[in-house]
């Protein structure tokens, strides 16, 4: 890029105003989504530290950006800095409410597995995936203590086999009432967030360092 461009583009950015600016991008991004008309939008949601961008000595103190990415069209609906005292987990319910959950299916790191999320995701005609882990005592004894209950039964089916890996990761939601065959994939689909926008992200950040 030319330098004297690159000049004139970073001070119209320093002077807009950044969540009119943000309003305008998440409207044309839901305007592109309604011109679709697909039955179910995947939204991944997760958050990024970006690099250099920390105080000496003080890791805490880099910016954070949790996104909303729509992952079947590789497009950002949102992006919210998550405050220096807070964190990613404070931060979701703020970015959900701000988003069109309708017919859209969530995906959430663990860190937001909560029940509040999963409410507020389904009040706004949504469906989530949740990953859970073994760090949120209360909600994974209770669904180890349901699979626990329900496993003899998914053998006789054959739905499971007698040996089942409980180290693999763990997910609660809604959408296999709805739509089963499209839980996997859209399990897969949250990963597009780090493969397709915050792996190359890091690159550009690097080189603006220097």
């Amino acid at each position: 890029m030319i330098p004297q461009l690159r000049t004139v583009i970073n001070i119209v950015l320093k002077f807009l105003d950044k969540d009119t600016f943000g309003n305008c991008l998440y409207r044309w991004s839901k305007e592109i989504l309604s011109t679709l008309n697909e039955q179910c939008t995947h939204i991944g949601i997760d958050g990024k530290a970006l690099r250099a961008t920390s105080k000496s000595g003080s890791k805490k103190s880099s910016l954070c950006l949790l996104t909303a990415w729509a992952s079947d069209h590789e497009l950002v609906l949102v992006q919210q800095k998550v405050d220096t005292k807070s964190n990613e987990k404070t931060a979701v319910p703020e970015l959900l409410n701000s988003l069109d959950l309708k017919n859209s299916i969530v995906t959430i790191d663990a860190i937001a597995c909560e029940l509040k999320n999963a409410d507020l995701i389904v009040s706004k005609q949504g469906y989530y995936i949740l990953a859970l882990k073994k760090n949120n005592k209360h909600i994974y004894q209770q669904v180890s203590e349901r699979f626990a209950q329900i496993k003899p039964q998914l053998i006789k089916m054959s739905i499971l086999t007698s040996e089942v890996d409980e180290s693999k990761p763990v997910f609660i939601s809604v959408i296999w009432l709805v739509n089963p065959r499209i839980l996997i994939p859209s399990i897969r689909n949250h990963w597009s967030i780090e493969n397709k926008l915050h792996c190359t992200g890091d690159p550009v950040e690097i080189r603006c360092r220097f």
